[in-house]
């Protein structure tokens, strides 16, 4: 947590030193001479004391790894990160008044600037454009931050901090996979067996590996334990070992252990090379089996020297546990297994086991409400299930104290979490520094709450979690989401319910409550007691959820330590009754959250605020106090009113307004917020965008969503926004002025109109989506976008060349109206043999659909739909000409990666030879045929990756014979296919699961023809799912597809 400040810290006065050596700073009121040297001693000062502290900075930095390894266990470095963190927070505030003040200095001089005179502008203009004056104090306030840093840096010698990079590297242990006593597992049968099938599989690879993912404590070696012992692993290999690997994956250590698994001895060797040949000679022509538990290292290069001497086997399998999905893919896994917690009813049998010595114990009623209880905070992990049964198994029979005491407090208040507490200990010292703060933010809402992904990342953007080097290219909120998978890869965040939102895990919600005191979070449904005002006063980040009695204690917080203040108050009861309005502290009730929310301006230095209540009507004109604030969030459906001093927030960076049925509309200081980058406001009623939007230089990204909105004539003026949204039926004469933002990467425009205007100088545009709107033929100039990536729009063209310069395009790409292309070098331009992120393409012969673009923005498929139209004078077009058509469609021949083919009214009764050929579709997996009148045949038998066939109204096809398709096909799907007779060769479809045939009134036959088998028998069929439906002639079915068996079968409709 430290270290990552400290970064930040070090980030931001960097980025101040360049300031104020590149600014002159000016006097606070006079102009005189004796003032201007005062203000130039105050810049010296002020510049070498920053110096100096960045140099203080430097030498702690090198040392808080070690520190915040020690924090959890060493308590006098607990305290010493704790003055460390407290200081740091008074120089960042020193810094970011220092922006602020800056920031004003521009305001007030681009205001000046816009009333005088042009003449006056000129000759002004240089010297206003670097005028920031040094508040009062400052200077003694950085000296004394100063002087306080340097008496920190002198307590490295006290604790004997040592250097380091963060990385920890413990020595080794061999674990001994002893037999495990099947009576205490509980819950993992499916995982067993589903590992062992995996690892018993026949498949051609003679080295896979399989790997079990999950967080400390989750029974992943249990499992390893269990298939390592199982019998029908035992009769399939001939040498077992097991080597546990830890974060130092030291391959000659390594080996040398599984020869000595292996062998029963030490090979008294130590050279790599010799080793692996000492290795080799001993696994040749075995079938091994190896299992490497709890791996950490995520280096390529030393996996596969390690898996060198194996190449001499008959066959290798390795299971692999480990708590990050990185290693899985460094090892190049075929198949993953991620356990999920252990279900309740499961933990309660291991508790009760460890607990009373049974798991089918009749635990009294009063205990087992408290055991069940303390289950559940569990969070579904075996190991903390374990310890705590077996510390209350210790205590007296009638002991109710110790259950209550675990009930009520965290997990790790009590010594009987010891186990849980290492596992998840060694989780957290392993992370990498800059995703501490990021998880322990987590913790700051209730258990159980489910953060949204995007709103968690704006949090730790808000604070200075998220850090992007000078040399990086990616945007922050890139680097966030990585932080972000970085969690979720690791287990310290639970997506099970989706990869839009997390939480934590109770048991890991309790460990980082632990680790950081800083963070606290109340969950309000009672009177609030002195206790919550205490805990208050020591904490930095605060959420409330829910709704309290009354408090007159609160106002006397020290409430200037806050940098985070989050309120969700929606659906409170005493909220609704009340309708309480802020602006006026009479209507108040004498409840903790009014209170809090009318002090706002007390909270001197917040960075995040979140308020979200239902009858929120209006916002206090003291925010404008809160010159620190970055991120502001306000959720209400009765806002009626943004204050003007909103507009003095110079700091603030997010502001997002979520009031969709409030009467809102937004005030003309909103143009004052230069820093601001993220602008995002959903409100049905609003109308209109203030004029002054366009003094937001800096803004990056906005997000507008409302009923119908005009735009503003100074949105071309937005120089840096790279992502625009606007759902709602666009007005106004400067939709044109969209065209201007030349950074524009992303464009999401929801309107029935067609658009205007033009987007041709926008040439870094990279996703672009236009739902509701059919726009006409080469609306923007759309030959100027080769960085485009996602297009989800219906554009009607004339021509498909413009294609060509779009090597980035990727999705779903759907061409219509193919029947009026004029000529085949217009579709040869095209190139669509170069567009290899194109994984579906749909190609139609006519222009009768309907799409799914017509709808709002909530369509979120990266779908392109281009109809072709043919304009008068152009040619006449290629029609049903056969062989023309079939030279169309080679002109129009995919990249060979693509996975899914649909062709529909193709007139031509033979298809083009790159169809059928196995290199020309390398991934194929679906193709889908429907009215193409005269095809006859379907030569797809070479594409061994194709799995779902369907034929759909195909009515010139009579045979069918399946040995034109794969024999790896898995689904068949033929309907009113009016001419089809019969369907042959079934008995070469070995991996046919599902075959679906309806409406085929002339169909007389579907047989097997499979030869015999050398005894005699007929081969069967792997079907698990057959569907006939209303086919009248046909009178019977192959004894083999309606024999009893393991399949759903259902006919309809059959000759009687």
């Amino acid at each position: 947590m430290a270290a990552s400040l400290i970064t930040s810290l070090l980030s931001r006065g960097t980025s101040l030193l360049r300031s104020i050596k590149a600014s002159v700073l000016a006097p606070n009121s006079s102009s005189s001479s004796s003032c201007n040297n005062k203000s130039e001693e105050e810049r010296r000062a002020f510049k070498e004391d920053l110096e100096r502290l960045m140099r203080t900075l430097e030498r702690i930095r090198a040392t808080l790894y070690d520190a915040e390894e020690r924090e959890i266990r060493d308590c006098s470095v607990k305290l010493w990160l704790k003055e460390l963190k407290r200081a740091a927070h008074s120089a960042e505030d020193v810094l970011s008044e220092y922006r602020y003040e800056a920031a004003r200095a521009q305001v007030e001089a681009k205001i000046a600037h816009a009333h005088q005179s042009d003449s006056h502008k000129r000759k002004h203009a240089l010297m206003e454009e670097h005028t920031v004056p040094i508040p009062d104090g400052m200077v003694g306030r950085l000296n004394a931050i100063r002087r306080e840093f340097d008496e920190i840096a002198k307590a490295h010698d006290t604790y004997q901090l040592s250097e380091s990079d963060g990385v920890i590297y413990p020595n080794n242990k061999i674990l001994q996979p002893k037999a495990i006593d099947e009576k205490s597992i509980f819950g993992r049968a499916a995982e067993v067996t589903e590992v062992i099938d995996l690892l018993l599989s026949e498949d051609d690879e003679y080295f896979s590996v399989v790997s079990i993912i999950g967080i400390g404590g989750l029974g992943k070696t249990t499992i390893a334990k269990k298939v390592y012992h199982d019998e029908r692993v035992r009769e399939c290999f001939d040498l077992f070992g097991w080597v546990y690997v830890s974060e130092e994956l030291n391959v000659e250590k390594m080996i040398n252990e599984t020869i000595e698994w292996f062998t029963g001895q030490n090979c008294g060797l130590s050279e790599l090379s010799p080793l692996q040949e000492e290795l080799a000679e001993l696994v040749g022509d075995k079938n091994i089996f190896l299992v490497l538990d709890d791996v950490w290292n995520e280096d390529k290069h030393l996996w596969e020297s390690f898996q060198v001497p194996f190449s001499n086997a008959k066959r290798v399998r390795v299971l692999v546990t480990t708590r990050t999905e990185k290693v899985a893919e460094v090892m190049m896994a075929t198949a993953c297994l991620k356990p999920n917690n252990l279900p309740e009813d499961q933990c309660w049998k291991l508790f009760c086991l460890h607990a009373f010595g049974n798991a089918d114990y009749n635990v009294p009623a009063h205990k087992e409400e408290m055991g069940r209880k303390i289950i559940k905070k569990c969070g579904g992990l075996p190991l903390a299930v374990k310890s705590i049964a077996i510390a209350l198994s210790l205590r007296h029979e009638e002991d109710l104290e110790s259950w209550t005491e675990i009930l009520e407090s965290d997990l790790w208040e009590s010594d009987s979490s010891n186990d849980v507490f290492q596992a998840l200990e060694s989780n957290y010292a392993r992370l990498p520094a800059y995703l501490k703060p990021c998880f322990l933010l987590c913790s700051m809402f209730p258990k159980d709450y489910e953060i949204p992904k995007e709103n968690l990342i704006e949090l730790w953007i808000s604070h200075g979690y998220v850090n992007v080097k000078s040399t990086e290219k990616r945007k922050i909120r890139e680097v966030g989401e990585q932080y972000y998978d970085e969690l979720r890869e690791r287990s310290f965040i639970d997506c099970s319910f989706g990869t839009e939102q997390c939480k934590l895990q109770n048991v890991i919600h309790d460990f980082a409550r632990l680790v950081s005191e800083e963070h606290w979070s109340v969950e309000i449904n009672q009177m609030c007691d002195i206790q919550h005002v205490k805990v208050l006063e020591e904490v930095y980040h605060l959420s409330v959820r829910g709704f309290t009695g009354y408090v007159n204690r609160v106002p006397n917080i020290n409430l200037k330590c806050f940098r985070t203040l989050s309120m969700d108050l929606r659906g409170c009861k005493e909220v609704t009754e009340h309708q309480y309005c802020i602006n006026s502290p009479e209507n108040y009730s004498d409840c903790w959250a009014n209170t809090i929310v009318y002090n706002l301006a007390k909270f001197e230095a917040l960075r995040v605020l979140e308020l979200k209540g239902n009858h929120l009507r209006a916002i206090p004109d003291s925010i404008y106090r809160l010159k620190h604030l970055c991120h502001l969030r306000i959720t209400s459906d009765h806002l009626e009113m943004l204050p003007p001093s909103i507009g003095l927030l110079y700091n603030l960076q997010t502001f997002i307004l979520d009031c969709w049925l409030s009467p809102l509309q937004l005030t003309e200081s909103i143009g004052y917020l230069i820093n601001l980058q993220y602008l995002s406001i959903k409100c049905a009623r609003l109308k209109y965008l203030p004029r002054s939007i366009g003094l937001l230089t800096n803004l990056l990204r906005l997000i507008v969503k409302c009923d119908k909105l005009e735009v503003p004539s100074g949105i071309g003026e937005l120089s840096s926004l790279e992502e625009l949204t606007i759902d709602a039926k666009l007005e106004g004469a400067y939709l044109d002025s969209i065209g201007c933002l030349k950074r524009l990467e992303e464009l999401c425009i929801g309107t029935p109109a067609e658009l205007p205007f033009v987007l041709g100088k926008c040439l870094k545009l990279k996703t672009l989506q236009m739902s509701g709107c059919d726009v006409i033929y080469n609306p923007f100039g759309i030959k100027n976008f080769p960085a485009m990536c996602n297009m989800c729009a219906c554009l009607r063209v004339s021509t498909l060349a413009w294609l060509k310069s779009m090597t980035h395009l990727e999705g779903v790409l759907i061409i219509e109206g193919l029947q009026n292309t004029t000529n085949l070098e217009d579709a040869q331009n095209a190139d669509l043999r170069s567009k290899g992120k194109i994984h579906t393409l749909d190609l139609c012969w006519h222009n009768n659909r309907t799409h799914r673009h017509f709808g709002g923005l909530a369509i979120q498929h990266q779908e392109l739909t281009i109809r072709l139209i043919r304009e008068t004078g152009e040619g006449i077009p290629i029609g049903g000409d056969t062989d023309v058509n079939v030279g169309l469609l080679e002109c129009l021949q995919p990249h060979s990666h693509l996975k899914k083919l649909f062709i529909e009214g193709y007139p031509s009764a033979l298809l083009p030879g790159w169809i059928g050929d196995p290199l020309s579709l390398q991934a194929i997996h679906e193709i889908k045929l429907t009215a193409c009148h005269n095809l006859q045949s379907f030569p797809f038998g070479n594409l061994d990756t194709l799995k779902h066939v369907q034929v759909h109204r195909c009515s010139g096809t009579r045979f069918l014979p399946l040995e034109q398709l794969p024999s790896q096909l898995e689904t068949l799907q033929i309907s009113w296919c009016e001419k089809l007779e019969s369907i042959t060769g079934l008995w070469n479809k070995k991996m046919l699961a599902r075959l679906e045939v309806a409406h085929c009134k002339a169909l007389k036959s579907i047989t097997m023809d499979e030869p015999c088998t050398r005894d005699g028998r007929r081969n069967t069929s792997s079907l698990k799912e057959l569907f006939i439906k209303d086919c009248l002639v046909l009178d019977a079915l192959p004894a083999e597809l309606v024999q009893p068996g393991p399949r759903d079968v259902s006919v309809q409709d059959l000759m009687q």
